[in-house]
This record gives C-alpha cells, sequence and structure tokens, in this order.
C-alpha cells in the first residue's frame, strides 16, 4: 500500500552523517523517501527512467549514480533484480 504523506526529520541537518552528503545525494534520499509509490515497509520501486522525470535535466545516469553512491553510504539497499529499493532510516 502506498503512502500519502511523508514524516521529515528536521533532525537531519544536525547529523553529520546526513550533512556530508552531496546535494544530488540529499536530493535523491528525499525524494524517495517522499515518493508517491513508497510502502510503509520503506521499500519502493527502482525505476531510474521514472525517477529522472522527477526533475528536469537528471538523466538515467545521474539517478544510477547517486543511488550507488547512496547504498555505499548505507542510506538506501537497492535490488536489481526485484527493481525494488529500501530506505534505511524507514526500517
Amino acid at each position: 500500500m502506498a503512502r500519502d504523506r511523508a514524516n521529515i526529520n528536521t533532525n537531519i541537518w544536525t547529523d553529520t552523517h546526513w550533512r556530508q552528503l552531496t546535494r544530488d545525494q540529499q536530493w535523491l534520499s528525499e525524494l524517495l523517501r517522499t515518493h508517491p509509490e513508497l510502502s510503509y515497509a520503506g521499500v519502493s520501486d527502482w525505476r531510474p527512467v521514472r525517477l529522472m522525470q522527477f526533475s528536469a535535466g537528471t538523466s538515467r545516469q545521474d539517478i544510477e549514480r547517486i543511488g550507488a553512491e547512496l547504498q555505499s553510504e548505507r542510506f538506501i539497499f537497492i535490488d536489481e533484480d526485484t527493481e525494488e529499493v529500501l530506505i534505511r532510516s524507514l526500517l
């Protein structure tokens, strides 16, 4: 079941790990957290072509690169086989 609201913790701005992310990484993280198809379990589809359409000038390669960066920082976990992404902070 998709959500229709998202709580955004304002404490992210005091989190040093969050503040070390680039602007692009923070943007994609917030897009994924507020995506209309995100389930209550913190899982959403991982379809870079669809995600790139949320911001003009963004390419599939941008989404894939930023997603890989967020995954290496353990903010998200991408399963390419199922085309899903899990957002760690929503566990």
